[in-house]
């Protein structure tokens, strides 16, 4: 989102017109006072050219992206992935700094008001969750030799950057030589709709035409962990079937997935089937799985951003609440009654995977069960035909 700020000088007429942009992605249910708030664009600071000396600040290595930017919801691991890193990446492919060591600035508002609804600095509980959640998936972005180091630079945030010359401090600036900001409408559902909450957002497809963007960040992120990128192998023996388990914390999106587990044991008996409660296993090790399977069933919401690093070829299949719509935020949530195939813009926009949505309210019911078997035979038969584009 760029918007266009005029300066007005003492006299009160028009003096400089600069280009703005919005610091962190943007959340319709903040309304416009509150998007207005990451408005940005950085301080300029002027000095005598004929007298460099008395003007003194450090530089960053011409390697590294200072990326400042406003997180819209960290703690949720699909906010974080979806609306701040895969934005971030977006960002980086556009200027060829994809290859370049990273620098990430959680930037806090500075205008004295509480935190926007559901971000970071909310509330205190909020901030410790973006922080817990922020430091466990920053490999995803900057990569890891070990469980101890994160690429070159720590995660910081504009008011806890660590810096500590060998020296006695000569000035308080820190420059980059090169640096991205302005997430806005790059998230994955734009500045017009949410995530899928309400009918309007299926109104249109904010990803339509970023299936090769999200194929590239997948490869991006395995690469990151040194996973060997792979197409979904044909396999002598089983392919994998997962199940992610209680991936949410929203009563009505916790599901065990005991009876689908079972009816895929009894009717394709040459699946490999496995499944995981993904929260508690560390993230390469959710990465690593989800990059060997060759099915991924799950429930849609932020704890289903596992299956977009699954391997070319591979099928992604969602329960979603059909009456599980509400509309609201911070004051409230009215139920709608409507079908909440959350993050359904995103999903059906990756083109390296096959996408399929289920009901989940009659997913126990017997013609719903012989439909996920009768689902699970194409896929593995699909993938055993090696007609797939990969």
């Amino acid at each position: 989102m760029t918007l266009t700020t005029t300066e007005t000088t003492q006299d009160g007429e028009a003096a400089i017109k600069y280009p703005t942009v919005s610091l962190g992605g943007l959340n319709i249910k903040w309304g416009e006072k509150g998007i207005r708030r990451l408005e940005w664009f950085p301080d300029v600071q002027e000095f005598d050219s004929n007298n460099k000396n008395e003007f003194k600040y450090y530089e960053l290595p011409s390697s590294a992206v200072l990326i400042p930017f406003h997180s819209m919801n960290g703690a949720n691991p699909g906010h974080l992935v979806w609306d701040d890193f895969l934005s971030i990446y977006n960002l980086l492919h556009m200027f060829d700094l994809t290859d370049r060591e990273l620098l990430f600035m959680r930037y806090i508002l500075t205008d004295d008001n509480r935190g926007l609804w559901a971000s970071c600095d909310f509330t205190e509980e909020k901030r410790k969750s973006c922080e817990h959640m922020m430091n466990k998936f920053l490999p995803l972005m900057v990569g890891s030799n070990s469980t101890d180091q994160r690429g070159p630079y720590r995660w910081s945030t504009t008011d806890n950057f660590d810096f500590a010359p060998r020296q006695p401090a000569q000035s308080d600036l820190i420059c980059a030589r090169r640096g991205v900001a302005g997430i806005g409408a790059l998230t994955d559902h734009g500045f017009r709709k949410a995530h899928g909450w309400v009918p309007e957002d299926y109104n249109f497809t904010h990803n339509f035409g970023r299936g090769g963007l999200f194929r590239e960040f997948r490869n991006f992120v395995v690469n990151n962990l040194n996973i060997p990128r792979t197409s979904v192998p044909q396999r002598q023996s089983g392919h994998r079937v997962i199940f992610s388990v209680n991936s949410s914390d929203i009563p009505s999106r916790v599901e065990d997935f005991q009876t689908q587990i079972e009816l895929v044991r009894q009717h394709v008996p040459a699946a490999k089937v496995e499944s995981y409660e993904f929260k508690h296993l560390s993230l390469k090790e959710q990465i690593e799985i989800a990059n060997e399977a060759a099915i991924f069933v799950t429930v849609c919401g932020g704890g289903a951003v596992t299956g977009m690093f699954l391997p070319s070829g591979a099928s992604v299949i969602l329960y979603y609440h059909e009456r599980g719509g509400v509309r609201g935020g911070r004051h409230g949530n009215e139920a709608t009654h409507t079908p909440a195939m959350l993050d359904w813009d995103l999903y059906n926009s990756i083109t390296h995977l096959r996408v399929h949505w289920l009901p989940k309210v009659t997913m126990n019911e017997i013609q719903d069960q012989m439909s996920f078997v009768s689902l699970i035979r194409y896929e593995l038969k699909l993938i055993e035909s090696g007609g797939l584009l990969r």
